[in-house]
């Protein structure tokens, strides 16, 4: 099986950190899901913005597919295309709005949902694009249902593994089914 996503030798870190933050990291992914696990500061978001090309290694190369999607951590504003979503009735959108709850008043409500529903929205919008690549930045909430369901859609497609970065390099946690 082809890998989803390879990274080979990356090096990167912050003009303003004292140290870089990956240094000669390599992996490949193949599809189905990945975790992404680490103390704070490890450097996950830079590595799903990494991924996602947001961010180029200073060395290294990383190959991922052409239409990639990085839900963002922060939800203080919606993505672009939730007006879009919500207007579409299709049986993808419909399905997705339906199974995370989605109300189609969010849009104008967006100031007043919780930063669970807004995290909701955002990630029903990346399920609706079908990405090859699904980046989700900080995807629990305390109502775990749309994390299982992103879960249980892509189950099919291969075995889930987990990452946990440490200082410099990222090791396999896990595997699971």
């Amino acid at each position: 099986m082809v890998p989803s996503l390879t990274v080979h030798n990356v090096s990167f870190g912050y003009e303003s950190a004292a140290a870089p933050l990956f240094v000669g990291v390599s992996f490949g992914l193949l599809p189905g899901w990945t975790g992404v696990i680490g103390a704070n500061g490890a450097g996950k978001t830079t590595l799903l913005r990494l991924a996602c090309r947001e961010l180029l290694p200073q060395r290294g190369t990383i190959r991922a597919p052409d239409h990639v999607v990085y839900c963002v951590q922060r939800t203080d504003d919606p993505p672009p295309e939730l007006g879009v979503f919500l207007a579409s009735w299709d049986g993808v959108s419909f399905g997705i709005r339906r199974d995370l709850e989605i109300g189609d008043d969010w849009l104008t409500r967006w100031d007043t949902l919780s930063h669970g529903e807004r995290k909701r929205a955002q990630i029903g919008v990346a399920l609706w694009q079908e990405p090859d690549l699904l980046a989700l930045d900080e995807p629990f909430l305390r109502r775990l249902t749309c994390f299982r369901w992103v879960i249980e859609r892509d189950a099919g497609a291969g075995a889930g593994r987990a990452f946990r970065l440490r200082q410099g390099g990222v090791g396999e946690e896990g595997r699971g089914r």
